[in-house]
């Protein structure tokens, strides 16, 4: 299967795109308005058969106005895409600020952490239900003044540690820095988000070049 745009282009796909046919098999078809301005759109889907045949469909696509809209979901220490149950989690995308918001996962809400304008029109800190199987995705759903916004699949892990900046305090109860070390042979604590909770397999840290620190409390 091959698509033809008559207008736009990357808003939809075809999965599988191609098969070793013995049988009937679906085709799905997705079409993203994510990146398109409100309009109408038009392709082609070709799908070849082979010796079966051959055959052409037209899909038009017609795109409203911008709404409630999830682009990406990132450990908000680290700000990579890596997420876990029970994470700190910043949501990315576009008209998310209101006076009424939810951010559900699998219909389960998540806990929101205020942010502050303007940035709250781009961007809804949250906690990911802790309840979620870490093996399998989870579909999110932004809910701002009663408008739904796309449903986002986010791939979840157990464990996807980010180290909060900043997120390293000395022994004397003060922020580390360069104008700030911490002294040798001294403690310190080290502040992220992304371990599973409780907490599974074991925890080691890298400090420079010293390797498989065990820490005397990760949580």
């Amino acid at each position: 299967a091959t698509i033809q745009y008559q207008s736009g282009s990357g808003w939809l796909s075809v999965t599988p795109s191609s098969a070793d046919v013995r049988r009937s098999l679906s085709l799905k078809v997705a079409a993203d308005p994510t990146l398109l301005d409100a309009g109408t759109y038009k392709a082609s889907i070709l799908v070849d058969a082979g010796q079966a045949g051959a055959a052409t469909v037209p899909v038009t696509f017609t795109v409203g106005p911008p709404g409630v809209t999830i682009r990406a979901l990132v450990n908000d220490a680290s700000y990579q895409p890596g997420i876990s149950p029970g994470s700190y989690v910043a949501l990315y995308g576009q008209l998310l600020a209101g006076s009424s918001l939810q951010v559900t996962f699998n219909n389960v809400p998540a806990t929101i952490i205020p942010v502050p304008a303007p940035y709250n029109e781009t961007q809804i800190n949250l906690i990911v239900p802790s309840s979620l199987n870490p093996q399998s995705g989870a579909n999110v759903v932004a809910t701002v003044d009663g408008k739904v916004s796309n449903t986002y699949l986010a791939t979840l892990t157990a464990n996807a540690p980010g180290i909060f900046t900043p997120g390293i305090v000395n022994q004397d109860g003060t922020v580390n820095s360069a104008a700030n070390p911490a002294s040798r042979d001294s403690w310190v604590q080290v502040y992220l988000t992304g371990l599973a909770v409780p907490v599974t397999g074991i925890v080691s840290v890298t400090i420079g070049g010293q390797t498989g620190i065990i820490p005397l409390y990760a949580g």
